[in-house]
């Protein structure tokens, strides 16, 4: 079997490089395509080196008419954002904007800051009719010709694309390209985020492998996907750091950080600068209100912070964060550590495992200090961080949603908040009962590789299945079914590649 991954970026891999290794040493055919050049150092050894894994650039030249499509989807994108269930994401709708602006000016003109949140005024009915004014207009848009070519030449037995969901939806064209070959498109969810930060899938694939059921609504209810072509697969991402163990003992962790084990730990979690470009401001208010607080154990908590991979610049721009600040600036009792990768690594596992409570304001690695039954804690902070609360996807994980994560209004309940955590006053075995029902929806003990592999080979035995169309949304509302069967447990052979294939360059 010959798997075409197409992919924003080889960066995106780290998410899923397991099940890639098990299709590869399963003896299938993986080639990787990256629509943009770069970040080839961050390929896994094992992929890279590994016979039945390739490396191919794909790349289509722009043309006018792609131009003009970009411009239609990142106008639909943004149109998103004016539905009711996403109006309180404004900070999503002012990203769609700025690349909707930048787009129609071929990069002369930037988002002024003082635009107004909401500048149009629409109700719910002028929304659905220019919702639908779009999804038109994408049925009659034919995928550009030389991406059909360049899957065509590949001769797949399955294309998967990730993430899909992005602003101006070019890889919408690659799905396309796929149903009027025949054949069988895929997307596994990138992040928890995925399928609420970028807009609208603009093309559906004919799976879409989600992490659970709170992504499987969202498929359905932002994105209009068939219910029947929505598989619920896990997080593959998390499933080395369910396996991990801490690598020294909590004495040696502190020591080796400068701080003192005798006081308990406060790990502070970093976001991207998308979600907070000012964090470094605001961590300072936090450490200092923290050290006045009246309570002994929040002044002597230590704190070890761990800014986002995407972050660091701005924290070493910061005099009292940067690793050349003098002593004598430096907040006592407070460590910056860097995060060299934004998966859980062995680093972030011994941070979060040896911590007595996690601070963060929007960030994925909650969820791995959620496994650890951790108390994770957060404030609102609009001043500092608008990607925070003006995320649609920032609720999923709090504890007034159904969540885990305790939310504070004002710095005040938030030390409150804290020092209770600190008391020991929390639940860990429910907080890692909801983690693992998010992340591995099938068993706590389920590797999700393993499992996601099965779906994908499952998805290239239904080719035969498939219906010919133009679009799989044009079909889905007429009523037709496009969804391959999905099979049941036995395994089916699979046809060897087929000989004469067009080289790929070699990892």
């Amino acid at each position: 079997m010959r798997v075409l991954f197409i992919l924003k970026g080889l960066a995106l891999v780290r998410h899923f490089d397991a099940t890639l290794l098990h299709l590869a040493e399963n003896g299938h055919h993986v080639i990787l395509a990256p629509m943009k050049l770069g970040y080839e150092d961050l390929l896994p050894q094992a992929l890279a080196t590994h016979v039945n894994c390739d490396v191919l650039f794909a790349s289509a030249k722009r043309t006018e008419s792609a131009h003009t499509a970009t411009i239609l989807r990142q106008a639909h994108d943004y149109l998103r954002y004016y539905e009711p269930a996403l109006t309180q994401a404004s900070a999503n709708r002012r990203r769609a904007l700025t690349h909707l602006l930048r787009t129609v000016s071929d990069g002369t003109r930037e988002l002024s800051g003082d635009t107004p949140d909401l500048p149009l005024s629409l109700n719910a009915t002028e929304v659905r009719r220019l919702r639908k004014l779009f999804d038109e207009v994408e049925k009659i848009l034919p995928p550009a010709t030389l991406i059909e070519e360049f899957i065509s030449a590949q001769r797949p037995d399955v294309m998967l694309i990730t993430p899909l969901v992005t602003f101006g939806g070019l890889q919408s064209d690659y799905v396309k390209a796929a149903r009027r070959l025949r054949i069988p498109s895929g997307c596994p969810v990138f992040s928890w985020d995925n399928l609420s930060n970028k807009g609208v899938m603009h093309e559906h694939p004919d799976r879409t492998f989600v992490w659970n059921d709170l992504q499987r609504q969202e498929a359905i209810d932002l994105h209009g996907v068939d219910r029947k072509t929505i598989v619920v697969t896990g997080a593959p991402r998390f499933d080395p750091f369910f396996q991990r163990t801490p690598s020294q003992t909590r004495e040696d962790f502190c020591r080796g950080l400068g701080l003192n084990p005798i006081f308990p730990l406060v790990v502070y979690l970093g976001s991207s600068p998308i979600v907070s470009p000012h964090e470094p401001a605001f961590a300072e208010r936090w450490i200092e209100a923290l050290r006045q607080a009246s309570l002994p154990k929040l002044q002597d908590a230590q704190v070890l912070i761990r800014p986002h991979p995407r972050a660091k610049p701005v924290w070493n721009e910061h005099p009292r964060f940067a690793k050349k600040a003098p002593l004598n600036q430096r907040f006592p009792g407070v460590a910056v550590t860097d995060a060299k990768t934004a998966t859980g690594d062995q680093a972030l596992f011994d941070a979060l495992f040896h911590s007595d409570a996690v601070v963060g304001l929007n960030t994925t690695a909650e969820l791995e200090a959620g496994l650890l039954g951790k108390p994770v804690y957060t404030i609102r902070a609009t001043k500092f961080a608008d990607g925070q609360t003006g995320s649609h996807h920032f609720q999923y994980l709090l504890q007034d949603h159904g969540g885990f994560v305790v939310c504070a209004d004002t710095i005040e309940q938030h030390l409150r908040q804290l020092a209770d955590g600190l008391e020991g006053h929390f639940d860990p075995e429910k907080i890692r009962t909801f983690v693992r029902q998010f992340l591995r929806p099938r068993g706590a003990d389920t590797p999700v590789s393993p499992l996601l592999a099965d779906e994908i080979e499952q998805l290239a035995d239904t080719a035969h299945a498939r219906p010919e169309a133009s679009s799989g949304n044009e079909m889905a509302a007429a009523g037709t079914d496009v969804s391959p069967p999905v099979r049941d447990g036995s395994v089916l052979e699979h046809q060897p590649a087929q000989a004469g294939m067009p080289d790929a360059v070699q990892a």
